[in-house]
């Protein structure tokens, strides 16, 4: 009798195992180009923002976030204001404090630091450098995460191509994915930036290209809300004249749920920045 009360719990564990849904890791995820600290931007300064944009990241409280234009004093600002955050990123200038930061922020409680690195958009990735003919330098920021309770990892990565140098942002552009897709070894990647380029253009392309075809997860979404373009200068363009210059790129087998662009406008001439962030509802990786 024994023997077979054992049998039948075997053959309903197994049942179930089989025939229950198993339920797939989500992950939400943003990009957001925050501007620089600029006093010539009057009342859209950081100075302005800044309470409005720790506001806006807290409300909409995504898994994993990149920035991008993040000055040091930003940063620490921003790492002081959101608290359920643990945060990686150097600045492009020295590789600790100087120049703008391309960080990664990571909610602390469900995800565990693996691995992360910085490198230069350059002939010299490996070092602080200026790539080919960039006005400035130029860095990717990566993350590998471990989720806490799944134990599934990924990649994060975040970015901000140059916004003068053709020759930078399509080198650039070869660089980033030979680069992530070794460090990854086969991890599921997503990669955000300013890529300061439209879909029309030869970066756009090679991103979406093989060898290893990103996704833009404005494309593949089963859903798109909010608006259709990211820079607005704030408030200089909208959806006559503004371009979708900033992406989310995930690694091919990834579904995308949802795919949002945020309005920065909070008031009458005030903004969140002059870029509008980007978010995306990752169903499975």
């Amino acid at each position: 009798m024994k023997k077979c009360a054992i049998l039948i719990f075997v053959f309903l564990t197994t049942f179930l195992c089989i025939t229950l849904p198993c339920h797939a890791q989500r992950l939400n995820v943003m990009s957001f180009n925050i501007r620089y600290q600029n006093k010539q931007d009057g009342n859209n300064a950081w100075v302005y923002r800044k309470d409005n944009v720790v506001y806006f990241l807290n409300e909409h409280h995504p898994d994993v976030f990149g920035l991008q234009e993040v000055l040091d004093e930003q940063y620490i600002f921003l790492c002081n204001n959101l608290s359920d955050y643990a945060a990686v990123g150097v600045g492009r200038d020295d590789g600790m404090r100087k120049g703008e930061y391309m960080p990664v922020f990571f909610l602390k409680n469900r995800y565990k630091l693996i691995d992360s690195g910085t490198f230069w958009l350059s002939e010299t990735p490996n070092e602080v450098s200026r790539g080919w003919d960039a006005a400035c330098n130029r860095i990717c920021t990566w993350v590998i995460l471990k989720h806490r309770k799944s134990g599934k990892r990924f990649l994060f990565a975040c970015t901000h191509l140059d916004h003068k140098g053709k020759t930078s942002r399509s080198n650039a552009a070869i660089l980033i994915k030979q680069r992530l897709e070794s460090i990854s070894s086969g991890l599921p990647i997503v990669l955000v930036g300013d890529f300061n380029v439209s879909e029309k253009s030869e970066v756009y392309e090679t991103m979406c290209s093989k060898p290893y075809a990103f996704n833009d997860t404005w494309k593949v979404a089963q859903k798109c809300e909010g608006l259709t373009y990211t820079f607005n200068g704030f408030g200089k363009y909208d959806a006559t004249n503004g371009n979708k210059i900033d992406y989310i790129f995930v690694s091919p087998g990834m579904k995308i749920k949802n795919a949002t662009i945020f309005d920065s406008h909070i008031a009458e001439g005030r903004y969140l920045s002059d870029h509008n962030a980007i978010w995306a509802e990752i169903e499975e990786y």
